[in-house]
């Protein structure tokens, strides 16, 4: 299982700043007295949830896990020294208090000491459902711009293959992109796939991939008149958490280049993708005249319509145009790529499909129009 793990590569003479993202999710409950009934709740919510009772052990939990992004719920009792003692720790990303009575503990909101504490509950049904909601957007929305990591291991193992053989035995290409918002597992395989360049994994969907593909260049052509003549410009959001170090990066490299090898999902709607903590949110600003970045609005194909969501086909390029800090947040400034600068574009598919060609991928990837550029 591999967590949201960041690279960073500045490449000056091609003047490309670029980043990996990895993302992955484990549930932490931390509660001495938690009973069956809510552990059975918290294991339905996703498939890798860890029970700690004590602090000894959620230390050697948090420890033992590498490359993971954490969600952390803990017993109000336990809550002022485990933000004490952990709330720093990379490995988490979310901090849940679940308690009975509130008031105790609202001066830790109300302090805004810690920012990865996002609520407090009072009830496990609530919880349950707010994680639902945030394990699908975190997955989705809290992963961005992506470098291939050629060290990771091939990912279709027995715990996807049960979920992929659901997949194959109910899908048609006419949903593809409904099926892509519908499961988070599906969303993380495919882009995961792209990444990591897993043989076995892009051959096993590479139909659905292509079919993505092709969804989203009928919606772009669709919708390209109807933009251009009403708008000069779209706007879509991402939110994102990242470390302060990469933060820093992104500031010296205003005017560089962003790059992705995935699918990237974006929103019209900027309170979404200000969910549940991120501190770093994308402003994307793409001209409605610009034929080169394919994107679709998806809301009515989408599983979560409420999302208002566009979504940006296989290697989109923007350029880093501002960054400034408002409200506790980094709002970053990007706009889509011309064609002026296309030369860009060429000279990294070269380099991918002589690294591709080596490794008996390119066949692959030809066939489902999807080359990456690193």
């Amino acid at each position: 299982m591999k967590r949201l793990i960041i690279k960073e590569e500045i490449d000056e003479s091609k003047n490309v700043f670029t980043f990996n993202t990895d993302e992955n999710l484990t549930i932490i409950s931390f509660d001495d007295k938690i009973d069956d009934e809510i552990k059975t709740m918290l294991e339905q919510s996703h498939d890798h949830v860890q029970i700690c009772h004590s602090f000894d052990e959620i230390i050697l939990t948090i420890d033992n896990i590498r490359n993971e992004k954490i969600i952390l719920i803990v017993a109000g009792r336990y809550s002022r020294e485990t933000l004490f003692r952990i709330h720093d720790n990379d490995r988490i990303d979310t901090i849940y208090i679940f308690c009975l009575n509130m008031s105790l503990y609202q001066d830790l909101i109300d302090e805004k000491k810690y920012s990865k504490l996002v609520v407090i509950y009072i009830e496990y049904t609530t919880l349950f459902n707010i994680l639902i909601q945030q394990i699908h957007l975190i997955l989705k929305h809290l992963s961005i711009f992506n470098l291939f990591n050629h060290t990771d291991k091939p990912i279709l193992d027995l715990e996807y293959e049960s979920k992929i053989d659901i997949f194959e035995q109910t899908y048609v290409s006419s949903d593809a992109i409904r099926w892509y918002t519908k499961d988070s597992f599906l969303y993380c395989f495919v882009n995961k796939a792209l990444r990591t360049e897993d043989i076995e994994a892009l051959f096993r969907l590479r139909y659905f991939i292509k079919d993505i593909c092709k969804n989203l260049i009928l919606l772009f052509d669709k919708n390209f008149e109807i933009y251009q003549d009403s708008l000069e410009a779209i706007i879509v959001y991402r939110g994102l958490t990242l470390p302060i170090n990469i933060i820093d990066q992104l500031k010296q490299s205003v005017g560089k280049y962003v790059s992705t090898n995935g699918f990237l999902s974006t929103t019209f709607k900027r309170d979404v993708a200000e969910m549940f903590g991120a501190n770093v949110i994308f402003e994307i600003k793409i001209e409605t005249d610009l034929k080169n970045i394919i994107y679709g609005y998806i809301a009515n194909m989408s599983y979560n319509p409420s999302e208002d969501e566009v979504l940006f086909d296989l290697d989109a390029i923007f350029q880093i145009i501002d960054i400034q800090y408002k409200d506790n947040k980094y709002i970053i400034s990007m706009i889509g790529i011309n064609n002026n600068i296309e030369y860009l574009k060429s000279d990294y598919f070269q380099i991918e499909r002589e690294y591709l060609q080596d490794n008996l991928i390119d066949n692959i990837l030809s066939n489902i129009n999807a080359y990456s550029f690193f």
